[in-house]
């Protein structure tokens, strides 16, 4: 089930040092808001709020640093990204009536209280029992999918594509890429969309791959040798560990392109036209990272407010 969070760690990994250093900006300005309600001896209701306003504050100020230094390139993956994404989850109202289940004990439950309805009625289905690990199951559904229009042969040959990769890490793209040219001017650009997010996940796992294993070639290449003396003792002319660890430091350095490669298919869907983009990536993104920021945030105007208060009364 790895590779079907790997674009979504991708992202994460690619935002990781700007929210890093927003968060760093967050915690100064908050432990200074902090620091000076304390010091002012205020009353304890003043206090409280000072604490809770600082965590605010802290969430707003990193979330604002990292949009202010994220790359362009970066901001339109992440707006299609999340545009499909926001598409995806108004499909699954329309088509059930109901928001889609956010745990798995959930989607267990809907998909028994929700009998098969054969057809594109069954696509719902096909989500949750991807998301669960019913992939056998899944793929039951997608063969019952229809065929008839080139819609349809397109949401078949993507879904089964989909399935085939989180399943089994091969999936390929060619039956839905050969479907996408068939369909209309009208309904092109969003499919474009969707295969785009797909291609992208495929590409974020196979680099998560790449480093899993150049880090455990590294390992290997540390671990202490045999003894000189020993039959199996490496030949004064075998590359030293040094030279292994100094060869994977050089190949990760330059991964970096490929780390960032799997951007390039959204990157390219965004700049279709005829794509009916929302412009909502940064109301979609403060939702996305409000729970979290504000967590933290509170940690900290909590330890800032511990400290400030054995500093002003030592």
């Amino acid at each position: 089930m790895r590779r079907n969070l790997a674009l979504l760690r991708a992202f994460r990994e690619v935002e990781r040092r700007r929210v890093t250093a927003g968060a760093i900006v967050g915690v100064a300005v908050e432990a200074t808001l902090v620091s000076a309600a304390v010091a002012a001896r205020p009353g304890p209701a003043v206090v409280t709020i000072a604490v809770i306003g600082s965590a605010l504050i802290f969430a707003i100020v990193t979330f604002a640093v990292a949009g202010l230094f994220r790359p362009g390139r970066v901001t339109r993956a992440l707006d299609l990204y999340r545009w499909v994404q926001r598409r995806d989850r108004a499909r699954w109202r329309a088509a059930t009536g109901e928001e889609r289940p956010s745990m798995p004990r959930a989607a267990r439950s809907w998909l028994e209280t929700h009998p098969a309805a054969g057809g594109s009625a069954d696509l719902p289905r096909i989500e949750l029992l991807v998301w669960i690990g019913e992939f056998e199951a899944a793929r039951r559904v997608v063969a019952t999918l229809p065929t008839g229009t080139s819609d349809e042969r397109f949401e078949r040959a993507l879904r089964q594509a989909t399935l085939d990769f989180i399943a089994t890490g091969d999936g390929g793209l060619g039956p839905a890429r050969d479907a996408l040219a068939a369909l209309d001017d009208e309904h092109r650009p969003e499919s474009t969309a969707r295969l785009a997010v797909e291609e992208s996940r495929q590409r974020a796992a196979a680099a998560e791959t790449a480093r899993r294993t150049r880090r455990a070639d590294a390992r290997a290449a540390d671990a202490p040798s045999p003894d000189a003396h020993s039959p199996d003792a490496p030949s004064p002319d075998a590359p030293s560990p040094d030279a292994h660890a100094a060869d994977a430091h050089s190949a990760d350095a330059h991964s970096a392109d490929a780390r960032l490669a799997f951007l390039e298919p959204l990157v390219q869907a965004r700049e279709l036209p005829g794509l009916p983009i929302d412009g909502h990536l940064l109301t979609d993104l403060a939702r996305w990272v409000a729970r979290p920021l504000l967590l933290l945030g509170a940690v900290s105007a909590i330890a800032s407010f511990v400290v400030a208060v054995v500093v002003v009364h030592r």
